[in-house]
């Protein structure tokens, strides 16, 4: 048994016309922003401004706290190590060969 269906569309052809011109519109302004933004950026602080600025920050930061950072980073090694059984092991059978040679 077969069955027709009649669709019947109104478009305002005015009003898609205009929606139409609106987005193409939004577009190329968005696109002409992000050129401009990025040629400001890179003629005032270059190519990737947002990296080097990190990475100087993170530079200095790691230069200022060296010593800091080592020591935390030496005790949480410290901490996971013994948390290992065959590690614990190990440390204590080095640990009781130093004492039998002095």
């Amino acid at each position: 048994m077969q069955h027709i269906i009649q669709f019947a569309f109104d478009f305002e052809d005015d009003k898609v016309r205009k929606s139409i011109e609106q987005n193409i519109e939004n577009q190329i302004v968005s696109n002409i922003q992000k050129q401009i933004e990025k040629e400001y950026f890179e003629k005032r602080w270059g190519e990737n401004p947002v990296e080097e600025m990190v990475s100087n920050s993170v530079t200095k930061i790691i230069s200022e706290h060296k010593e800091e950072i080592i020591d935390a980073t030496a005790k949480l090694l410290c901490e996971r190590l013994l948390k290992r059984k065959g590690v614990k092991e190990q440390v204590l059978g080095i640990v009781e060969e130093n004492k039998e040679e002095k």
